[in-house]
């Protein structure tokens, strides 16, 4: 039976850093710079696809993250999914996901006054073009990165969008047929409150996105708000950011949103059947933001449903691609900085871009590995099963390993259960709500 795949690729290009941001992003040096990463990154790719055995080829997620991917051109875009679908085979339901900074799609060649002084004008025409088009090529999920619904909280981030270009970019993605949306959002922001926090998940559920990941704002060394924190506002203390996850967990559950993961919250819901009924966009549609725009669960109502053409089944949210990552699924990376692992061995790309654009476009090494003992394996099945909601299973342990969960774990698993901070499930062990505000130092007991 084949496997099946994830393959991320990494675009490490962003108009602006932000001050907190860690990944590897900056504002390339020109737009020849841009034409060789790709060319290298293509390289890259038809290379590593050669070797890759035929079994692990099977990909049922791709996704393109940074950086901004969608600095790029759509064309660009397409030209590199097109040579992933050459050296893989794509499954036809595959999730392909962009992350994507609101007011930005398709705007390389459009300076940032620009974009804010016609909002309503060719920017906006624009990015539905840009969304239109790669909707068009396969890409079924976007990744909005809005972090803060508050202008104010944006500025402190160093964010060059504001919350109104989020409603035009979401309401634009809507009716190019998008109706598999993630909304990123950060707690703990300098100057935030618990009040201004509820403002952001308020305004971000009135939109309805399928999926929306909530995460607490780290300090990163190198980061410009590590390196001078004391030109910011005050940060939250650790008793308002965990009433702010507290809060999260609460708002979005009373709105329909299922917590999946520690950070990560997603819609269950129903969708038509018919064939024909749901992928488009639905005409005349009074609320340009929510998802009954193009959206699977609700395009089709109505007189189909009456006549009983329509069968409706569970639709899953989740974002496929992370899942694949906590239960320590195959997948490659592709580009700088990018990360991969074939079940026995991780790996990580060069993170200096230009040295990347001349090994990989050589052919030339371009990541160091790591090959994982069983203790390592083992250790990584807990830490990172545990952040799911589902927890870790105890026959995917034994399948795994050939050795029971508790030979290995049960001393740790017994004290974290009787503290509270583990609880027994029916085939495993999960994180309690009290574990979960201590989850690193949970999982942490787990590293042999």
């Amino acid at each position: 039976m084949k496997k099946k795949t994830g393959i991320y690729i990494h675009i490490p290009f962003c108009k602006s850093k932000c001050v907190y941001c860690d990944f590897l992003s900056a504002r390339p040096e020109d737009e020849d710079q841009i034409k060789r990463y790709i060319s290298s990154l293509v390289e890259e790719i038809r290379e590593k696809a050669e070797r890759i055995p035929a079994a692990l080829k099977t990909v049922d997620s791709v996704f393109f993250g940074g950086g901004t991917p969608t600095l790029l051109d759509a064309g660009e875009l397409i030209f590199i999914l097109e040579e992933l679908k050459k050296g893989f085979y794509i499954t036809e339901d595959a999730e392909i996901t962009i992350e994507c900074n609101p007011g930005m799609s398709g705007m390389r060649h459009c300076p940032e006054s620009e974009a804010a002084e016609k909002p309503e004008g060719n920017t906006k025409r624009a990015q539905q073009e840009y969304f239109e088009k790669i909707r068009a090529a396969g890409v079924n999920r976007i990744s909005f990165g809005l972090q803060s619904a508050l202008d104010s909280e944006l500025k402190v981030l160093g964010r060059i969008h504001r919350f109104q270009d989020l409603k035009d970019t979401f309401a634009a993605a809507r009716v190019a047929g998008f109706n598999n949306i993630n909304t990123d959002i950060i707690s703990a922001i300098p100057g935030q409150t618990v009040e201004s926090f509820r403002e952001t998940l308020k305004r971000v559920t009135e939109f309805e996105p399928e999926h929306i990941s909530c995460y607490s704002l780290i300090l990163e060394e190198g980061t410009r708000l590590f390196e001078h924190l004391e030109e910011f506002p005050p940060l939250p203390d650790e008793d308002a950011e965990r009433e702010m996850y507290h809060l999260a967990r609460e708002v979005l559950k009373e709105k329909g949103y299922e917590q999946y993961e520690i950070s990560n919250f997603c819609r269950r819901v129903t969708k038509p059947e018919e064939s024909g009924l749901y992928g488009s966009p639905k005409a005349g549609n009074d609320n340009p933001y929510g998802n009954n725009t193009g959206c699977h669960h609700r395009v089709g109502d109505g007189e189909n449903r009456k006549q009983g053409f329509v069968q409706e089944s569970n639709v899953d949210y989740r974002c496929r691609h992370n899942l694949g990552y906590w239960d320590r699924a195959v997948y490659f990376g592709f580009g700088a900085g990018a990360a991969g692992f074939d079940g026995k061995v991780r790996y990580k790309n060069i993170s200096d871009t230009e040295e990347y654009i001349k090994k990989a476009g050589s052919k030339e090494d371009i990541s160091q590995r790591e090959v994982l003992t069983r203790e390592d394996a083992m250790a990584e099945f807990m830490f990172l099963g545990l952040r799911k909601t589902d927890g870790v299973s105890e026959k995917d342990f034994y399948d795994s390993f050939g050795v029971t969960m508790e030979s290995v774990y049960g001393d740790i698993l017994k004290e974290q259960v009787k503290q509270g901070l583990v609880e027994k499930t029916t085939g495993g062990y999960a994180l309690t709500g009290k574990g979960t505000d201590v989850s690193n130092s949970v999982m942490a007991e787990y590293l042999l």
